[in-house]
């Protein structure tokens, strides 16, 4: 084999080296950003369950005042209030266990 064709061949092999090596740094880029797309999914599903878990707490807050003869975002008793923060807090709980 002469210079001319090793050398070819040389060039040849490192071409192809590289084009793996970039081919398989961008699979593994991909798998990442595929990686980080679905945690911030789960992330915005927890935030969606608790925004609405919000707005069903303040549903049940003004509910209860109304129940009680007061007007919307009143101050509830102490008892009343802790029930639906209770509940609240639960629905922010549940959010994360089934989004975790």
């Amino acid at each position: 084999m002469d210079k001319k064709t090793a050398f070819i061949i040389l060039a040849v092999v490192i071409a192809g080296l590289i084009i793996w090596n970039v081919a398989k740094n961008k699979a593994q880029e991909k798998a990442e950003w595929q990686e980080e797309l679905k945690e911030l999914q789960r992330e915005q599903k927890v935030i969606d369950c608790q925004n609405a878990g919000y707005e069903d707490y303040l549903v049940n807050w003004d509910s209860a005042c109304d129940a009680n003869g007061f007007v919307s975002s009143c101050s509830l008793p102490m008892n009343i209030a802790k029930t639906i923060n209770e509940t609240y807090q639960d629905a922010l709980d549940r959010c994360i266990v089934m989004y975790k």
